[in-house]
């Protein structure tokens, strides 16, 4: 009753995972988890992640992953995943435009050559359920 009192769950809302998913194991079935939630949203409702990546980032893998290990020690290890994985959230839905881009270019307000090199170390994507 205090959910529905507030969010009506036969109108559209939007689901915001915004740098949370990469701090999900493989091993916590992130893919199958926001396929429940999607599943309970209004058609129209939308989903937004950002998610950390490797592609993009201005260094080669082996010395970014010196900053994915530091997590690796800590309760929320950080999970690097390729585009297609990340896209894989999305399953159900249509992307809005542009798609599953670099964060930087998303909608950006400026130039992406003036954005420091590590945002591009990630995407961001919306898509609206069907």
């Amino acid at each position: 009753p205090e959910v529905t009192g507030l969010i009506d769950p036969d109108r559209p809302v939007a689901l915001m995972l915004v740098a949370v998913l990469h701090f999900l194991e493989d091993a916590d079935r992130p893919h199958e988890a926001v396929a429940e939630l999607l599943d309970a949203l209004a058609p129209g409702s939308l989903l937004i992640v950002t998610h950390a990546s490797y592609e993009g980032i201005p260094v080669d893998q082996e010395r970014a992953g010196g900053t994915v290990d530091v997590y690796r020690s800590t309760r929320s290890p950080l999970v690097m995943r390729s585009r297609d994985e990340i896209a894989r959230f999305f399953d159900g839905t249509e992307f809005v435009e542009p798609g599953l881009v670099s964060m930087p270019l998303w909608r950006p307000d400026g130039p992406a050559e003036e954005e420091d090199p590590y945002a591009f170390s990630g995407f961001a994507g919306v898509g609206r359920k069907a």
